[in-house]
């Protein structure tokens, strides 16, 4: 069960990647394109920008989710302070998945009011027909892919805090082994 949970994660950061990347290199792309337009061609395009920043909304989001399952957000890492002290393996172990889930638990706290809340914003600009004012852009598509992030970091949060209490996760700290955690093999 905890092996499914854990492709199931991957499976995720799979799509996260395959969406995120070309969002982003279409970003890339079109702000290159307005560079030119701008002050070699002395015509710029009036739309890109506000696109331009639509991409990143929506890669910002769901990098944020790529992260989270990564455990690469950055951090003021108070935690790795305590693990340091302790010597002892086993309880060196037990007090960093404690701390992770209630890490993670906070997290997934969070994030899950922040999409209830997000949530009815995606619905209110979705029933008001809302548009961007130079692409025309519907709001809600924008608005859409902050959700789906935010969805996505809550279960990758979840799915961490699952895998944590069955010792099938990495922790994110410095001293655990790169290939196995916990006795399961878990490549990341």
């Amino acid at each position: 069960m905890i092996a499914k949970i854990d492709k199931l994660n991957k499976s995720l950061v799979s799509i996260e990647y395959a969406v995120t990347v070309p969002l982003f290199l279409v970003m890339v792309t079109l702000m290159f394109t307005q560079v030119i337009f701008r002050y070699f061609l002395e015509s710029p395009l009036p739309w890109s920008e506000e696109v331009i920043r639509y991409l990143f909304v929506a890669t910002a989001y769901l990098g944020g989710a790529i992260a989270t399952m990564e455990r690469e957000h950055i951090e003021i890492n108070f935690i790795q302070v305590i693990v340091d002290k302790q010597k002892d393996p086993a309880k060196r172990g037990r007090i960093v998945n404690i701390l992770n889930v209630l890490r993670d638990g906070l997290a997934l706290a969070f994030l899950s009011l922040i999409s209830y809340l997000t949530y009815f914003l995606v619905y209110d600009q979705f029933r008001y027909d809302m548009v961007s004012s130079a692409a025309q852009i519907p709001m809600w598509i924008v608005t859409s892919f902050m959700l789906a992030g935010l969805v996505l970091s809550a279960l990758h949060c979840l799915t961490n805090i699952i895998l944590n209490l069955n010792g099938y996760h990495r922790t994110g700290y410095d001293d655990e082994p790169e290939d196995e955690v916990g006795g399961a093999t878990c490549s990341l």
